[in-house]
């Protein structure tokens, strides 16, 4: 089993006009990259506004099952 865990700081100055907006352009990205990429690359994923600041991250949290 696995929980998908994301964080996003809307403190910066790209989220100030629309943090709606900045949110959805961060999140469109993801999916963008899940869709090419899967699950390939860095996990946790780092999330980044469009100044360019990490914002969050975005993580798989994988428990084990039991037998």
């Amino acid at each position: 089993m696995s929980d998908f865990i994301l964080r996003i700081r809307t403190t910066g100055p790209a989220f100030q006009n629309c943090p709606t907006a900045e949110i959805g352009r961060i999140l469109r990205r993801l999916a963008d990259d899940l869709d090419q990429h899967r699950f390939a690359g860095a996990w946790p994923r780092p999330l980044h506004d469009s100044d360019g600041n990490r914002v969050g991250q975005a993580e798989f949290v994988f428990t084990p099952t039991e037998t």
